[in-house]
């Protein structure tokens, strides 16, 4: 489960908080940003929601994929733009808006980022009944992102809901985020939200996935220095600084939990499909085929 969140102003009644958080006009996305953030999170509310109505027996992950990629595209386009401003930006850029995170549909015991090319499409079993299964795919527009996942069981319903451990973990996962929703404000510190997931997670006999992080978002920028660790190790936590949530702050909140141990496994299931293009790095490339698929990156994806 995944929620894009920007931190509000601390109340004024509550000095703690207020003395710890600097003044929301100092920090506070702008109206514009803000609206770029809403087109994004509308897009990919929107391919979520596609995603997921096509989660059924028989759904080819690859077909499912495509799907939320194509649905991104559609409605991030200038045409989709409801402020004259961002149109008029878009409309200057082939990447000004578009996909942030490609569609992933990972199923069973994989935990995340199953997003399959075509040659390996076969290795990758159709959903089926009983599945477990996480959608997870980003938007941006101006390199504002929106994050979005959600968590079903193939086959379950209203009239049939799921029940056994699979139901534990749904809704420890949704339990996780709503308190970490509710802890994430001005004058928090990163740990306490890390604790206080553990913490709700264990009531439902179930773990938080060692290592995975919720980020800080900014523009162009999917991971940002601000940082929630899942289930740490001692290592993480003397590599991971302590920091203060601020008004003004977008967040990524990535919940992952598991009834297993929570710590993930190297498998040779699926091969990587997705990499990141560091913003900051300079990259040396010799060979004319190097240049050319970097050419490509830089040309469909922009600075994502």
């Amino acid at each position: 489960m995944k929620h894009a969140v920007v931190m509000p102003p601390a109340p004024e009644d509550n000095a703690g908080s207020a003395a710890a958080a600097p003044a929301a006009a100092e920090t506070s996305p702008t109206a514009d940003a803000m609206a770029k953030y809403h087109a994004a999170a509308d897009a990919a509310n929107r391919a979520l929601t596609a995603v997921v109505a096509g989660c059924v027996p028989g759904a080819v992950v690859l077909d499912l994929c495509r799907l939320g990629d194509a649905t991104i595209i559609e409605f991030t386009k200038p045409a989709f733009a409801k402020s004259k401003d961002i149109l008029k930006e878009l409309a200057a850029s082939e990447t000004a808006s578009g996909i942030a995170f490609p569609t992933c549909v990972s199923s069973g015991s994989a935990i995340c980022h199953v997003s399959p090319i075509e040659q390996d499409a076969s290795s990758i079993p159709p959903l089926a009944d009983g599945d477990c299964v996480r959608v997870e795919l980003a938007a941006h527009v101006d390199g504002y992102i929106a994050h979005a996942a959600h968590t079903l069981v193939i086959g379950a319903s209203t009239e049939s809901p799921a029940t056994g451990r699979k139901a534990d973990v749904l809704a420890a996962g949704h339990a996780c985020l709503d308190v970490a929703l509710r802890l994430l404000r001005p004058g928090k510190t990163n740990w306490e939200v890390t604790d206080v997931i553990e913490k709700t997670a264990s009531e439902f006999g179930c773990k938080p996935v060692q290592g995975m992080m919720a980020h800080q978002l900014d523009q162009n920028v999917l991971e940002g220095k601000k940082r929630i660790v899942m289930n740490p190790t001692t290592q993480h936590r003397k590599e991971t600084e302590t920091e203060t949530i601020e008004a003004g702050d977008v967040f990524s909140l990535d919940i992952l939990v598991s009834t297993g141990d929570g710590i993930p496994r190297n498998v040779e299931t699926h091969r990587t499909t997705i990499f990141r293009k560091l913003p900051d790095a300079s990259y040396a490339l010799k060979t004319a085929s190097a240049r050319g698929v970097f050419a490509t990156v830089k040309k469909d994806f922009g600075d994502m």
